[in-house]
């Protein structure tokens, strides 16, 4: 089993990442969709951590696109320097 965390691409989600696991690898960057409440949602891996020690849910599915890494390096420098949050930044 292997463990992201995800920022979910959703108005106003905070800058708090949501653990999930998957049975393939996932790599940072990759655009996946993820349970979120009762629907599925887009999300972005921007993390792969080790097993918490809390449930976490699984993906639901990869999608075919992969944010470069220069993509995710703006993604946290932009995080860092505005007063916004992860959800709002990743709308696709």
């Amino acid at each position: 089993m292997h463990y992201v965390e995800v920022a979910i691409a959703k108005q106003r989600g905070g800058s708090r990442l949501y653990t999930y696991h998957s049975d393939i690898i996932l790599s940072i960057g990759e655009i996946i969709s993820v349970p979120f409440g009762k629907k599925d949602v887009v999300g972005v891996v921007l993390a792969v951590v080790k097993k918490p020690g809390f449930k976490t849910k699984p993906v639901s599915q990869k999608l075919l696109f992969t944010l470069p890494s220069t993509s995710v390096e703006l993604l946290h420098w932009l995080l860092s320097f505005y007063p916004d949050d992860y959800g709002a930044l990743t709308q696709l």
